[in-house]
């Protein structure tokens, strides 16, 4: 719930405390989130301040119901520096529906919990096979190794008390909500229901991304997910004898690692921000990478499967779940730049250099184009002025809606296009080397993800980038990061930032004085509709007509 640029005004905005105008927003507006008690329905949990711009205030409010805490229910009201509301977010449960009273006591629903995961763990893990959730009686085995697991796993567990959990997260439609137990455990959070007994949920602890790696035996994703498992998480599976592993295929794991590792670094787990398996496939068509957006998965051609291009296709994914920018035209450029820019961010070069592909294969034609090689790989150099368009000598859209499917047009000339983003990410990085220092990569790679993850949507332009990076900046004024590269460093964002985006995205002819991108949304499928900007003339032969001419002062 979003409230105006200048924020949601309350009588206690004037004196009182961010706690207090927090939950003065639900006593005097009940009907928003049916809260009709607030002393009883609502406890705050935490308030945190913004290190730097734009200085919110946040403070978490748990969501209570009967005197019981609701699981998940969470509220967070955001305040602007004069204390008024600026917004409001997280998950309440209107009618809860449950009835506050247990049947069972928590040491009975503790040992079912304990009784659950000593199973678990004498099958293996919690791959090993099915464990029982229903209501355990006492001990039936004297066996001396189901005791000592049984015993130590009752010394471990941790008691949370009653909650009410959501149907939504819990097994069974019957009853829309639980009263359980949660007992937490290292392999998981269980919860018992405190009037039937069985187990209703079990939410996971470890939150480590399971890396898988296949070797896709030269297929490609027609199949589903095809091949043969050569490692989890590092670990080789057994393979056939004789069998001879690429070079790549055996680094694909401490790939992967140091990928996660830097976006952990900017706050996110996996593409998806859910931990999801990571999985990639070697060995697959020759001469492609990519990430399969339909099924989640990373492909690699031999050759393909190096540092720079698995963070590359890696960044797709986050892109993919959080802007969605549509692989087309300028959106699609805008995609293939992200992730140019966080390969090379990722995996670092020389200072002054930025490649992507290089791991593969040698430099040819003198370093100046996109090159494929025998080896398998595509180069892209990102500061070589031969190797992108300005944004007024862009490659041109698709001529028809079909050409993105069967033309060779690329989707819009998606890769030759993404290094007029690629090219501005470089500046804003290293400057010129005189009137106009760059940032440093460090800030480079917060300032982008923030504006990729928070700012961008699925038909952003350059001209999109450009305004919400600039913000983006504003806003990070004056707050320090950790080097992600070298944790012992720091760096902090400045004033002048924001004004080294400005000239950076200049410089690839992407100004702020422009008001709209190259193409219509959908592909512009009608080549008769041109723009012109600032020195282009007609070309020869063409015949001008309903012209609307539209002059601005600056």
């Amino acid at each position: 719930m979003t409230f105006g640029p200048a924020g949601l005004y309350l009588p206690e905005s004037s004196g009182g405390s961010p706690e207090q105008v927090a939950l003065a927003l639900f006593e005097s507006y009940p009907l928003l989130f049916g809260t009709g008690d607030v002393g009883s329905q609502l406890r705050v949990v935490r308030t945190r301040r913004d290190p730097g711009p734009p200085n919110l205030t946040h403070v978490e409010l748990q969501q209570i119901y009967a005197g019981i805490p609701m699981y998940g229910g969470r509220l967070v009201v955001h305040l602007t520096p004069a204390m008024t509301v600026s917004s409001v977010s997280g998950n309440y449960v209107r009618d809860a529906r449950v009835v506050p009273v247990a049947s069972i006591s928590e040491d009975q629903a503790r040992h079912t919990a304990v009784m659950a995961v000593a199973e678990m763990r004498m099958q293996g893990g919690s791959k090993g096979g099915p464990v029982s959730t229903k209501r355990r009686g006492p001990l039936a085995s004297n066996d001396s190794k189901t005791v000592t697991v049984v015993t130590d796993t009752g010394a471990e567990v941790r008691r949370n008390g009653l909650c009410v959990l959501p149907a939504a997260l819990g097994a069974g439609e019957g009853n829309p909500n639980y009263l359980a137990y949660q007992f937490s455990f290292v392999e998981a959070d269980l919860f018992v229901d405190a009037r039937a007994g069985d187990i209703v949920m079990a939410i996971s602890n470890q939150h480590s991304t399971e890396r898988l790696v296949f070797n896709a035996n030269g297929q490609g994703p027609g199949v589903f997910l095809p091949g043969t498992r050569l490692f989890r998480n590092g670990i080789p599976d057994p393979v056939a004898p004789g069998t001879v592993l690429s070079p790549e295929q055996l680094d694909a794991t401490r790939i992967m690692n140091d990928t996660l590792g830097f976006f952990s670094g900017l706050g996110r787990t996996s593409f998806d921000d859910r931990d999801s398996a990571l999985l990639a496939f070697t060995n697959s068509i020759p001469g492609n990478a990519f990430w399969d957006s339909f099924r989640r998965v990373l492909w690699f051609g031999p050759g393909f499967a190096v540092d720079d291009v698995l963070a590359h296709e890696f960044t797709h994914g986050i892109t993919k779940t959080t802007a969605g920018l549509i692989y087309l035209d300028e959106s699609g450029a805008l995609n293939e730049h992200y992730s140019d820019v966080f390969g090379a961010l990722v995996f670092p070069e020389v200072p002054g250099t930025w490649r992507i592909g290089e791991a593969t294969l040698s430099v040819a034609a003198g370093g100046t184009a996109p090159v494929s090689a025998p080896g398998g790989g595509i180069l892209r150099i990102m500061t070589n002025a031969a190797n992108y368009a300005t944004y007024r000598q862009r490659g041109p859209a698709c001529s028809g809606m079909f050409d993105v499917l069967t033309g060779p047009c690329d989707n819009g000339f998606v890769h030759t296009n993404s290094n007029i983003g690629n090219k501005a990410a470089t500046l804003i990085a290293d400057g010129d080397g005189g009137m106009n220092p760059g940032i440093g990569r460090a800030r480079l790679a917060r300032l982008f993800f923030d504006t990729l993850t928070t700012r961008m949507h699925p038909w952003s332009t350059y001209l999109d980038e450009l305004h919400n990076t600039w913000e983006t900046a504003r806003n990070l004024q004056g707050v320090q990061i950790t080097d992600l590269a070298a944790p012992s460093g720091r760096s902090t964002f400045l004033t002048t930032d924001r004004d080294r985006v400005s000239w950076a995205f200049t410089q690839v002819g992407v100004d702020a004085r422009l008001q709209s991108g190259w193409f219509s949304v959908g592909g512009s499928l009608d080549p008769t509709i041109l723009t012109f900007y600032a020195d282009e003339t007609m070309p020869a032969g063409f015949t001008v007509a309903d012209v609307i001419l539209i002059v601005r002062t600056t």
